[in-house]
C-alpha cells in the first residue's frame, strides 16, 4: 500500500504542475483538472488505508494526515484562484512549508526511512 500511496503523491504533483502550466498558457484544462481530483481521491484513499493500518497511531501520524490533506487543499485553491487571475504567492509559500513539513514527519515515522 505504501508504493501506491508514494506513486499516488508523485502522479497529483505531476498532473498538478501539468495543469497549472496548461492554465497559465491559457488552454482548457477541465480534463486535467477532473483527473487531478481522482488522483486527490486516490491520495486520500491510500494514505487512509496506511493510517488505520498502523497498530499504534500517535500524534506524529494525525498531524501529518492532517497537513496532507492540507497540502491538497492548496493545491486546489492555487488552481482555482490561478484560474480566475487572483494572486496564489502566498498559497506556492504554504505548499512549499506544508510539503517540507509531511515529507520531514512521512520520512521519521516507523513507515518512512531513517535520518539521522
Amino acid at each position: 500500500m505504501t508504493h501506491l500511496h508514494l506513486t499516488a503523491i508523485v502522479l497529483t504533483i505531476i498532473f498538478f504542475l501539468l495543469t497549472f502550466f496548461m492554465q497559465k498558457a491559457g488552454k482548457n484544462t477541465k480534463v486535467m483538472h477532473m483527473i487531478l481530483r481522482v488522483m486527490y481521491i486516490i491520495l486520500i484513499v491510500s494514505g487512509g488505508i496506511l493510517f488505520f493500518s498502523v497498530f499504534n497511531i500517535t500524534f506524529l501520524y494525525i498531524l501529518k494526515a492532517l497537513f496532507g490533506i492540507l497540502m491538497i487543499a492548496f493545491f486546489e485553491m492555487i488552481l482555482v484562484r490561478s484560474g480566475d487571475g487572483r494572486t496564489t504567492t502566498i498559497h506556492w509559500i504554504l505548499i512549499a512549508v506544508t510539503c517540507i513539513f509531511v515529507t520531514y514527519i512521512g520520512l521519521i515515522l516507523p513507515m518512512g526511512f531513517y535520518i539521522g
